[in-house]
């Protein structure tokens, strides 16, 4: 398997993971289909709000010990939610994005293709101006650790 193949297997898992959570139940005020970009979006598509977007962090993909088979990289799970009421945005962006963490860590192996699968940081929610009036945004960044051996 090429180390590409590996990293694809990665994301379709954490896709799956996601969008198989039953958010609504545990985030109370959470309103509308929740939309799940995995990576880049796909050119023509819409993201809407209330949003969960998963990027693998702009840091490389690292081999620590040079020789051994474990490897590691950061991802961020980013969402966004448009609410009229700041308390309420700031709390339900937070709690989506903590969410989003939880569904990929209830297996922390993702049906074994990762080692393991740890929380890092967390950012709470906070308006997001850059985006629009009434948009707020939270985010958590995570550390997957996979076997992989260049054969």
């Amino acid at each position: 398997m090429r180390i590409s193949e590996k990293i694809q297997n990665i994301n379709d898992e954490i896709e799956n993971k996601l969008k198989g959570y039953n958010y609504k139940d545990n985030i109370p005020g959470l309103q509308g289909n929740l939309s799940i970009i995995i990576g880049k979006k796909e050119a023509g598509k819409k993201a809407r709000t209330p949003l969960l977007a998963v990027f693998l962090d702009n840091s490389p993909i690292e081999n620590p010990s040079g020789i051994s088979e474990e490897w590691n990289f950061n991802l961020v799970i980013i969402s966004l939610i448009v609410n009229t009421d700041a308390k309420t945005g700031k709390e339900i962006a937070s709690d989506l994005a903590l969410e989003g963490s939880t569904a990929l860590m209830e297996d922390r192996c993702l049906n074994g293709t990762v080692r393991d699968i740890v929380r890092t940081n967390f950012v709470p929610g906070d308006e997001r101006a850059e985006v629009g009036n009434n948009t707020f945004g939270a985010g958590v960044e995570m550390q997957v650790k996979f076997r992989y051996q260049n054969k």
